[in-house]
């Protein structure tokens, strides 16, 4: 989840260090935006490559197992599906400028999409990768929780929005850690 994360971020950044300069006074001249397009794009690639084979390695390592129940799967699915397209829309929400696609996506890139794909995939690993993913989903949220996000590119407080969210990836983690007897 963290590559998926870094990934939304150097694509993120790559698209919006133009803006981000003239909001936060530059960076310096031409040349140095460049360069640090070119290593947003960079970080893209690699965390890209990076979640690529981590997931490759849970799909292939979870086939052995026996994979998550009905129940547990249809629970990540839904919470995933409510987390990509509903958590955006909420961290835009009530700001007008924020109101385009770029910015639901810049949101949902480095936010919303990392942690949906994430919650799904958790739908269909075995217990130990499953209950690891939805943990590592928390956490995440958690610390966004505690802040800062992405402060020139969402004004309002993300922090309401956030505790909601949190409340997602906890439905499905607490399936799994029922007694056996009961899942």
């Amino acid at each position: 989840m963290a590559a998926a994360q870094l990934t939304g971020l150097g694509v993120v950044a790559a698209r919006h260090w133009r803006p981000a300069s003239g909001m936060s006074g530059g960076y310096g001249g031409s040349d140095d935006i460049r360069q640090l397009q070119h290593l947003a794009v960079g970080l893209a690639l690699a965390g890209a490559l990076a979640a690529t084979l981590l997931a490759l390695q849970l799909v292939s390592g979870s086939r052995s197992s026996a994979a998550a129940p009905a129940a547990i799967r249809t629970a990540c699915l839904l919470v995933a599906l409510v987390t990509i397209t509903l958590v955006p829309l909420a961290m835009i929400a009530g700001d007008a400028d924020m109101m385009d696609a770029h910015s639901w996506g810049a949101v949902g890139l480095i936010y919303a999409g990392p942690w949906g794909v994430s919650i799904g995939m958790a739908g269909y690993l075995a217990w130990p990768a499953s209950v690891a993913m939805l943990v590592a989903v928390v956490a995440s949220i958690a610390l966004a929780i505690v802040g800062p996000q992405m402060t020139d590119l969402v004004y309002s407080s993300l922090r309401p929005v956030l505790l909601a969210t949190l409340l997602g990836p906890l439905v499905p983690l607490s399936l799994w850690l029922r007694p056996v007897s009961r899942r």
